[in-house]
């Protein structure tokens, strides 16, 4: 792991918070997913916010990381196999792990899709990155 372009992997990180600041935002699912939610766009300033971008930027590098890892393993090297490689990971990781939470916790379909459809398009927009900046 230490092998990895951390610079291209820190940009990932980069580009997942700004996509994260988009898609939940007024203009685009940020409403949709505060009512899904129960919340309102208001509670999304209570809290410690430089404790929960700190935490995203974490779990976030983690991620990176660990994708980078696994199209270095997997020896892909152009950007369709990196956007097929984040595709794999979104389809057998991460919308099963938030499917299954949603259908224990009770949450509406709607709110799966916006939640999971953010780490399926983050997952896609890295593995070009990883692809291209080597």
């Amino acid at each position: 792991m230490l092998a990895l372009n951390w610079v291209a992997v820190i940009v990932c990180v980069v580009v997942f918070m700004i996509l994260g600041m988009i898609w939940y935002s007024p203009q685009f699912f940020g409403r949709q997913w505060a009512s899904l939610s129960g919340k309102k766009m208001s509670d999304m300033q209570k809290g410690s916010i430089g404790m929960m971008y700190g935490l995203t930027f974490l779990l976030g590098l983690v991620m990176a990381g660990m994708l980078a890892n696994v199209i270095r393993y997997a020896q892909v090297t152009s950007p369709l196999g990196g956007v097929k490689t984040g595709l794999w990971m979104w389809i057998g990781f991460i919308a099963p792990t938030m499917g299954i939470n949603a259908i224990y916790q009770g949450k509406p379909k709607q709110l799966f899709l916006i939640d999971s459809g953010y780490f399926l398009v983050a997952l896609v927009l890295w593995g070009i990155i990883l692809t291209v900046w080597k």
